[in-house]
């Protein structure tokens, strides 16, 4: 978030008792809470520092000295100034005792136990144009809303009905004008008492619609789970397994949180689950919140109804298949980079998965007749149930929520990483080896493009526009010699032996059915190309990197099932497929992130990075314009 034009006097209210999400709160104090590796606190501070003026109000009393020693070791030590409250002073009379800090201007107070990406410029943009003594930023929470607002957007008390009132939530953010303050109690009371002795002296309070943030109030067990796997899912994520948890082989399904200081048993699983410092977890958690010496029980079933823009709960798979079986409901699943909407149907026992393909999807029908080629190889793919040509949709069958990527953050035995990468690259060698060779793989119906030297050349201006002048604002568009290098990798790739190739085969495009068969999906891009190219994408891959050690016994173990239907050139191609890998991989990156709008993908830039640096320096005497290029990302 840009910081406003001026500075804004700031203020967090950490010092409430968090009754409600007891015992985790005897633990630890709600600012504190881990959020996915970090405490609360410290994301809220994060974004307040740009636009802070002078130093960050904190109210302190429930464990404050556990909040003030935290600070101490924080970077925002010397942003904050605290104000320790015995009696505790409610948030009215916090900003009270706060008064030498705040009266010097307008000031923004953000709950501390408020997880929002509430777009605070434009609040307190609309602050400052209203002329209002205060401006409280709410939202439409049905079941909780108690907020009343006049048809101008004035408030209009709390908890009276009136009408011509609606009703909305406070979500725990405001502007103030500094001349509130003298509406508020000089000893403990809530800053509701003083909303109503400004609004009943004639000013006005303002409301700002936030209904368009994603909001969580961490109040409660059940309320602080949902936000976390709302964060999850949000950034394409489904676990959250941090370095410092110690686990040696955790399994995970649904969504799964396992925090620093947490730990957990050979082969335990979590499921829908939170695990905080200092739990362990033995067996199965299944939908709860664990922390030392608790265990919380969370609803995690599924809502009734959650379906995507353009696919209709009345679906024609969705009729024909669940028929009988009672009420359907849907729940999205993340699809990655891809622009398909997938859904979880289920009815009862019965589940299945929705691929909706967007309108106007020219590799719909090729993708229905590569499957049904695939199958004939015995290939682990999702086992297509039906499909519906009109609508360009497909149900297949549920090979549940584990993905390859997933099961990695959890299995830090080495041993159990190369089993599993074994049983991928034992697909990846049938799929490789099946028909032998081209054309005879195919179907007189169906045709595949190739990975000829147009193709290389694409991916490679993929990268150079989408990453190097998209992400990085290198414009190298133009650079003669590192065309010329790009152009001689393209011949160079374009003539090794091609094979079918799954073109994708990337940690997060494996699922794990029963958390240990490798089901391979997202295959509708396959080209014919080298099968080195696949082996790039698996054991190169920014998504789960490995060791050198892992990947060369790995390499060997494709090369021994291949046996005599490995390529010849498959050790010459190995290198130029990593290169081109590597800047396919960025390009997408920066093409997602940047012009898709899906942030996440930037996580995994550094990586990439790293990788192509590694392998574009002993390729630099054959492209010595891209090395240059490459050392200089």
């Amino acid at each position: 978030m840009k910081p406003p034009g001026e500075r804004i006097r700031c203020f967090v209210l950490c010092a409430g008792l968090g009754t409600r999400l007891r015992p985790v709160t005897d633990q630890f104090p709600k600012p504190l809470l881990p959020i996915l590796g970090r405490p609360l606190l410290d994301r809220l501070l994060e974004r307040l520092r740009p636009m802070a003026r002078g130093r960050i109000g904190i109210n302190l009393h429930w464990k404050g000295e556990a909040i003030a020693r935290w600070l101490e070791g924080s970077p925002h030590a010397a942003r904050v100034a605290l104000f320790r409250e015995d009696p505790i002073l409610g948030t009215g009379g916090a900003l009270r005792n706060a008064e030498r800090l705040l009266r010097g201007g307008d000031f923004l107070v953000h709950n501390g136990d408020i997880l929002t990406d509430l777009d605070l410029e434009r609040l307190i943009a609309a602050h400052r144009s209203s002329k209002a003594m205060a401006t409280l930023a709410v939202r439409d929470e049905p079941a909780v809303n108690t907020v009343g607002i006049e048809a101008d957007g004035s408030y209009a008390g709390v908890g009276e009905e009136a009408e011509g009132v609606r009703r909305a939530t406070f979500t725990g953010v405001a502007v103030y004008s500094p001349r509130f303050l003298r509406f508020l109690p000089a000893g403990p009371g809530p800053v509701t008492h003083g909303w109503e002795r400004a609004r009943l002296a004639g000013h006005r309070i303002a409301t700002f619609d936030g209904s368009d943030a994603s909001w969580s109030d961490l109040g409660t067990p059940q309320t602080y789970a949902r936000a976390l796997f709302r964060l999850l899912r949000a950034s394409g994520e489904r676990c959250f397994v941090h370095p410092g948890a110690r686990v040696s082989d955790l399994q995970t399904a649904g969504f799964a949180v396992v925090e620093a200081g947490a730990a957990a048993a050979r082969r335990a699983r979590v499921e829908n689950a939170v695990v905080l410092p200092g739990a362990e977890v033995e067996g199965d958690l299944e939908g709860a919140v664990a922390g030392p010496g608790f265990i919380l029980p969370l609803d995690t079933r599924a809502p009734a109804a959650d379906w995507a823009p353009g696919v209709d709960v009345l679906h024609p798979l969705a009729r024909m298949f669940f028929k009988g079986a009672g009420r359907v409901r849907g729940t999205h699943l993340s699809g990655g980079g891809s622009d398909r909407v997938f859904l979880r149907l289920t009815a009862g026992r019965r589940t299945a998965i929705l691929m909706q393909s967007p309108p106007g999807d020219a590799v719909f029908e090729d993708h229905m007749r590569l499957h049904e080629l695939l199958s004939r190889w015995d290939l682990r793919i999702p086992g297509l149930l039906a499909r519906h040509l009109p609508t360009r949709s497909a149900l297949f069958e549920d090979a549940g929520d584990l993905r390859l990527y997933d099961r990695l953050k959890g299995l830090r035995d080495e041993a159990g990483i190369e089993e599993l990468y074994r049983r991928v690259l034992d697909q990846a060698a049938r799929l490789h080896a099946s028909g032998l060779r081209p054309p005879r793989i195919l179907p007189r119906t169906m045709s595949l493009p190739a990975f000829d030297e147009a193709h290389w050349r694409w991916e490679s201006s993929y990268f150079l526009e989408r990453f190097v002048l998209g992400v990085r604002g290198m414009d190298r568009l133009d650079d003669a010699d590192l065309a010329a290098d790009l152009a001689r990798l393209a011949r160079r790739a374009s003539a090794f032996e091609r094979r079918l190739l799954h073109r994708d085969l990337q940690s997060q495009n494996v699922m794990l059915k029963n958390d240990t068969l490798p089901v391979l999906i997202d295959f509708q891009g396959a080209r014919l190309g080298p099968p080195a190219y696949d082996l790039a994408s698996l054991l190169w891959d920014p998504y789960a990197p490995l060791g050198d050690g892992v990947r060369q016994r790995l390499l060997d173990h494709y090369r021994t099932r291949m046996g005599a239907d490995l390529p010849a050139d498959f050790d010459a191609a190995l290198l130029p497929c990593r290169l081109q890998r590597h800047m396919q991989a960025l390009g997408a990156y920066g093409y997602l992130s940047r012009v898709k709008g899906r942030g996440w993908f930037e996580a995994f830039i550094p990586e990439g990075v790293r990788l192509l640096k590694t392998d574009a320096a002993p390729a630099r005497r054959d492209y010595p314009a891209l090395a240059r290029l490459v050392r200089s990302l």
